[in-house]
């Protein structure tokens, strides 16, 4: 079995059947990191490292473990200098799933088949920016090619999803819907019992968390088991996660409000 070739992941003939009977499925992505704004304004990338690196912080974590300044992953350096950067370490992530996923990026999507490293780096600068020039390469185009049918943007339940509204009435071929994460409005800290939140740019308030209904007041329009998964998340003890589905007092817990 070659370097991610047809055969790649797939160890038996049974893997293989599976795979030539699925293979021409449409793609129902339920998690990614796509933005909704993205698609809705079909903006496609100026250079690889916009596609692979800007915002992924696998790569910037790979990249800081080989000594790479900050200045050339999430600093002010030029866009080229950080690809350089990352294609200089490249070799030492084999291994990595960084590493596979970005050379099936360049071989599915560009038709790159080289090995990222110190001698192929600017090479596939210059290649790659070339393509991304290219209708074939926005968003909804790239959809489309891939055959994918659904896909989930990860969301703050905080949004007001107007980039989804604005899909919603344009009527995409690929249907995007979103899902929450509560990671983004709130910021758990078990060890003070608070939890940093933030509901509006404009409220900045301080809210004592009685109960899982309090919460839930605070942060409408979250579900109540979302809320119930991201409590969970804390170290509260079992006993004290029943008070809270119980909706009784949990003393010591509070929820501060804060701009921005």
């Amino acid at each position: 079995m070659g370097f991610l070739d047809e055969r790649y992941l797939l160890t038996s003939i049974e893997a293989e059947g599976i795979f030539k009977t699925i293979t021409s499925l449409p793609i129902v992505d339920a998690h990614n990191h796509v933005e909704a704004e993205q698609i809705a304004t079909d903006k496609g990338w100026n250079d690889i490292w916009e596609v692979e690196g800007q915002t992924d912080h696998y790569v910037w974590e790979l990249m800081r473990r080989s000594g790479v300044p900050e200045e050339k992953i999430t600093g002010s350096a030029p866009n080229r200098e950080k690809w350089l950067a990352l294609a200089n370490i490249f070799p030492r992530l084999a291994g990595n799933p960084v590493y596979e996923w970005t050379h099936l990026d360049l071989r599915r999507r560009f038709g790159i088949e080289e090995v990222i490293g110190p001698r192929t780096g600017s090479a596939i600068w210059e290649r790659t920016k070339e393509l991304l020039s290219e209708a074939r390469m926005r968003p909804r185009a790239l959809l489309e090619e891939m055959n994918v049918e659904v896909l989930c943007t990860t969301d703050s339940p905080l949004s007001n999803l107007h980039w989804h509204q604005e899909l919603h009435q344009s009527s995409p071929k690929v249907r995007v819907l979103p899902t929450w994460r509560l990671m983004k409005p709130c910021r758990l800290a078990p060890q003070s019992g608070r939890v940093s939140c933030t509901r509006s740019e404009s409220e900045a308030v301080l809210i004592s968390l009685h109960s899982l209904i309090s919460w839930k007041r605070c942060l409408k329009p979250i579900d109540t088991l979302l809320l119930m998964v991201a409590y969970q998340a804390t170290t509260a003890s079992n006993d004290r996660k029943k008070q809270c589905y119980q909706q009784k007092p949990l003393l010591g817990y509070s929820i501060r409000l804060v701009k921005g």
